[in-house]
């Protein structure tokens, strides 16, 4: 958020970015397509609720460079625009059971 405030978009983009890569390593560790045993649904289930929170912010993240694509996302998500100090960085802007 510092980035954008102070007007120092490359350095927002490379914030933005690095989420983006982040996320993508993230999930290629976990691997939630190897998880197919009922008794690893509640793994996946969580996989993939982090995985929509990163979604919602890193579309937030992408706002002031590609406006319609990142307003795209958040309809998806059925989640407004939001000022980045009011997200939680918790991973707990969805509530349980949210639907996209």
């Amino acid at each position: 958020d510092a980035a954008f405030a102070d007007m120092a978009l490359q350095r927002a983009a490379e914030v933005a970015l690095g989420a983006v890569r982040a996320t993508n390593k993230w999930l290629y560790l976990c691997e939630p397509w190897k998880l197919t045993a009922p008794e690893d649904q509640a793994e996946k289930e969580a996989i993939i609720a982090t995985s929509v929170e990163a979604v919602l912010l890193i579309a937030h993240l992408f706002l002031p460079f590609a406006p319609e694509a990142a307003a795209s996302l958040l309809s998806s998500l059925a989640f407004p625009a939001t000022p980045l100090p009011d997200l939680s960085p918790a991973f707990n802007n969805l509530a349980p059971g949210w639907k996209v």
